[in-house]
């Protein structure tokens, strides 16, 4: 049987469903609104509470996209799709669930549409097929998304004058975006997670 659950904060046509299934929940994405603009924002069903919450908003105004969940990461690849006029996008972007936001990434080759993705494997995307826009001939082509490896910083530089210490942190690649506080003093320092930023970033200073 079917019964009524609570409605979205917003109405869509042709979003994205995608169960998250670490949290128990559902990540709704994009779609057309009632005036036929693609949107661009997302939320979240919790089912055990029946109630919806904002998830942020994609880069990019979307509808009949795919999104795709890593396993091995628990993140959403959303890609492709059209946007209010029908011409199809190209560029693919992340949800990151712990931090409730999205990040771009590298775009598809070409704009896809109606077309179909699937990870076969929990780490990669395949996406396949689709148009360039609603009346173009379909693609016969297929891709594959790889994500970037993560590869932890480098702490090059401790200042001795100050407690807390400054803590230079360069290079590596910071996808969950982590930042990091340094107590203690010379002879007996330590190093704890404080935050999580809303972007990665690839070379961090903190002082």
């Amino acid at each position: 049987t079917w019964s009524a659950a609570a409605d979205m904060a917003a109405s869509r046509a042709s979003p994205s469903a995608t169960l998250l299934p670490r949290k128990g929940t559902v990540l709704v994405a994009g779609g057309d609104d009632p005036h036929g603009t693609s949107a661009g924002t997302a939320e979240l069903y919790d089912p055990a509470t029946d109630t919806w919450s904002a998830a942020g908003s994609m880069t990019v105004l979307r509808q009949v996209h795919t999104a795709t969940l890593l396993e091995s990461t628990w993140r959403v690849v959303v890609a492709g799709g059209e946007d209010s006029q029908g011409k199809a996008h190209s560029s693919a972007e992340v949800y990151l669930p712990d931090l409730n936001a999205w990040s771009a990434v590298e775009s598809m080759s070409v704009g896809r549409t109606h077309h179909r993705a699937v990870s076969p494997d929990g780490i990669h995307v395949l996406a396949v097929g689709g148009r360039s826009d609603g009346t173009a001939p379909s693609h016969a082509s297929a891709e594959t998304y790889t994500p970037a490896p993560p590869t932890p910083p480098v702490v090059t530089r401790i200042k001795k004058a100050a407690s807390p210490f400054r803590l230079v942190v360069t290079g590596g690649n910071l996808q969950d975006g982590i930042v990091v506080k340094v107590n203690g003093t010379p002879r007996g320092s330590s190093v704890r997670v404080v935050s999580s930023m809303v972007e990665a970033r690839p070379s961090t200073r903190s002082g």
